[in-house]
């Protein structure tokens, strides 16, 4: 998370709030980045198969 991120939360919420807030924003990024890595996978695996 930013620190524009982090500023723009609001600053009532106690800590482990903010912590929370950052691990699910992290664990949505390593999601999209895992599809990634799937779709290259399968694209090379198609590649192989067709040579």
């Amino acid at each position: 998370m930013s620190k524009a991120e982090a500023s723009s939360l609001p600053k009532k919420l106690d800590l482990g709030k903010r912590r929370l807030i950052k691990l699910l924003e992290e664990s949505s990024s390593v999601k999209r980045y895992s599809r990634r890595l799937w779709t290259m996978t399968r694209r090379i695996q198609k590649w192989k198969n067709l040579t």
